[in-house]
């Protein structure tokens, strides 16, 4: 959530939660778009059934993301990470955004 983003990184999303929510809804292999409300990603894994969590590869090898691999696995689920485009980040492009 755009609240959630701001809580954790002191700043609000470049693209509001609202037109976020479209975005993946447009995604032909999503079939339900859910909420991220707190950091508590192993209940949402368990009250969803997940089987797989999709995460970007700067988070491999990170503490937080090495325990949620734990968690996540003993509930059978499987961490994917996502090949991390190097170069570009939310940071960046609210920098050029800016100067423009």
């Amino acid at each position: 959530t755009d609240e959630l983003c701001a809580l954790n990184k002191g700043k609000k999303p470049v693209i509001c939660e609202a037109d976020r929510v479209e975005i993946i809804k447009a995604i032909r292999y999503v079939d339900h778009v859910v909420l991220q409300k707190n950091m508590d990603k192993a209940t949402m894994v368990q009250a969803f059934g997940a089987n797989a969590v999709f995460v970007g590869s700067d988070w491999r090898g990170t503490p937080a993301w090495d325990q949620y691999e734990k968690e996540f696995a003993s509930m059978g689920c499987e961490t994917v990470y996502l090949s991390h485009t190097e170069g570009i980040s939310s940071s960046v492009l609210r920098e050029r955004l800016n100067r423009k």
